[in-house]
């Protein structure tokens, strides 16, 4: 089992691992309510590839698309301040991506639903 909801391969092809009504396990203390994705990189080291950035851009639109509920677009390090995850390369593309969503960029605001207490 992974914990990710879905996963993105360098060649830009996106895995349905954990189905939505199942709650991820993707980062500490912000599971509920949330969405889980990831792009296989270490992009610390290297950029993604337009093909996984493609695809993050037209997965990110269909759940927005879905769930109009989601308000925000944040990296593992905006929860976890004990890792760089998703990278300096991929940290840098993030909120010109939620701007063109509509959405909130970074986890400040973050509120676990009221229905999952």
């Amino acid at each position: 089992d992974i914990g990710y909801h879905f996963v993105i391969d360098g060649e830009g092809v996106c895995y349905e691992a954990r189905p939505l009504t199942v709650r991820g396990v993707h980062v500490r203390a912000a599971n509920t309510g949330t969405v889980g994705l990831v792009l296989l990189g270490n992009f610390e080291e290297s950029q993604p590839t337009s093909a996984q950035l493609t695809t993050l851009d037209q997965l990110v639109g269909y759940l927005v698309a879905q769930y109009p509920r989601l308000t925000h677009l944040a990296a593992h390090a905006d929860f976890n301040d004990e890792t760089v995850c998703p990278g300096r390369n991929m940290v840098a593309l993030l909120r010109p991506l939620a701007t063109r969503h509509h959405l909130q960029s970074g986890a400040s605001g973050y509120r676990q639903p009221p229905w999952s207490k």
